[in-house]
């Protein structure tokens, strides 16, 4: 069970660091490496989401070392979390180059899902940058090719349009 703890913000946020860093020393000792490549890409969303920028990117830098090790196939969330934390940190060129590259490896792999979630977050990172008309040229065809299917990634692909 978990235990809550009142303490200044900078105490907070080193307890939540030794809680990442406890956590992903447990998953590599179980030997979940693909789980492991999955799960640190969310905690560097996270940290991202608390203006760790240099952490976040740190973490990217690790699930892209054990794709490297394990194999390409998670490599396609790995570049969307680096996406997230580029643009969180500030970087809109970098992020935009990770995404495109994410859509280009999940088109290279068959893996449609990969590429609408991939679409989904580049449309997002463009139309903060009012660039509208670009983000819905990417998002048409995938949603019109989709017809009726149904997932979170295509229901926001169809908010985006509109």
């Amino acid at each position: 069970a978990g235990t809550l703890v009142r303490a200044d913000p900078r105490t907070q946020l080193g307890l939540v660091r030794v809680g990442i860093r406890n956590a992903v020393e447990a998953l590599h000792e179980c030997r979940y490496e693909m789980v492991t490549s999955l799960s640190l890409g969310i905690m560097a969303r996270g940290l991202s989401d608390m203006s760790l920028h240099s952490a976040a990117l740190a973490k990217c830098d690790e699930v892209e070392r054990l794709i490297q090790t394990c194999g390409d196939f998670l490599r396609m969330p790995g570049l969307n979390a680096r996406g997230y934390c580029l643009a969180a940190a500030g970087e809109p060129e970098a992020a935009e180059q990770s995404y495109r590259a994410a859509i280009e490896l999940s088109r290279s792999q068959g893996v449609k899902s990969g590429q609408v979630r991939s679409t989904v977050d580049l449309a997002q990172l463009l139309m903060g940058q009012a660039r509208t008309e670009e983000a819905h040229r990417l998002l048409r065809p995938l949603v019109i090719d989709a017809g009726d299917e149904v997932s979170l990634d295509l229901s926001l692909a169809r908010r985006l349009l509109g």
